[in-house]
């Protein structure tokens, strides 16, 4: 709650209108600066309760964790560019079209995250992993989807997904 006040005359709908604007403005920085709700959707996908409009996923990886916030449903992962086999991933769970596009182990993990990054966006997990071919144009729910590589992390590879919008990396200490 919070109580305004004034001295002398006043004009009653002005001092309303300004009134919310004031409550408004404060509740809105002191919720962000407190801390923020975080509740499950769809297939235990997190959100901000008292943010609805606010879309956010994570990844983590090695010694990188990622984050990426939006104003409309958004995907991300991340992994470490180390070696590993696999022949075997490619063959159970990728589409023609992605398995003509992995040559090496660079191009299996940007597939991957592709793949990561949007089965989070749709909220379905690993159990979409053999129903999702991102060597595709993607649509959800009438939207085109884009997917940006992240390739500014050294050691890493990731995917991002999202409807077309400028995209600001902000690196954290």
């Amino acid at each position: 709650m919070i109580i305004f006040s004034r001295y002398g005359e006043y004009e009653r709908r002005s001092f309303i209108e300004e009134c919310f604007e004031k409550y408004v403005d404060v509740m809105s920085k002191t919720k962000l600066a407190g801390e923020l709700a975080i509740s499950s959707g769809n297939n235990n996908k997190p959100y901000f309760k008292d943010y609805p409009n606010i879309r956010f996923s994570m990844s983590h990886s090695a010694d990188l964790v990622v984050l990426a916030m939006a104003d409309t449903e958004v995907g991300i992962d991340i992994e470490f560019n180390k070696p590993r086999d696999y022949e075997n991933v490619v063959e159970r769970h990728f589409f023609e079209g992605e398995k003509k596009e992995i040559v090496d182990l660079s191009t299996f993990y940007k597939f991957w995250t592709r793949k990561e990054a949007f089965l989070k966006f749709t909220s379905e997990g690993l159990s979409g992993l053999s129903k999702a071919d991102v060597s595709l144009e993607l649509v959800f729910n009438g939207d085109k989807l884009v997917f940006t590589t992240l390739d500014i992390f050294e050691g890493y590879i990731g995917s991002v997904v999202a409807k077309e919008q400028p995209i600001i990396y902000v690196k954290l200490d």
